[in-house]
């Protein structure tokens, strides 16, 4: 009689490391590509020109 012995495959975290990397990118695209929806609504906001609020955005993702 023989007892085969069944292990278990240790999980490997790099594919969850992967998947965070993946979903933190649509994150980041999505909300840079959204910003001209905000742009009037801070512009009323802040009193400030289409041209300030743009800079102020640009600056935000240069830094």
């Amino acid at each position: 009689m023989q007892t085969t012995e069944t292990t278990k495959k240790p999980i490997f975290y790099g594919w969850y490391v992967c998947a965070a990397a993946v979903f933190i990118g649509f994150v980041a695209v999505g909300a840079r590509n959204s910003f001209g929806v905000f742009v009037l609504p801070m512009s009323d906001e802040f009193g400030w020109s289409r041209f300030q609020v743009s800079i102020a955005a640009g600056l935000g993702i240069v830094v």
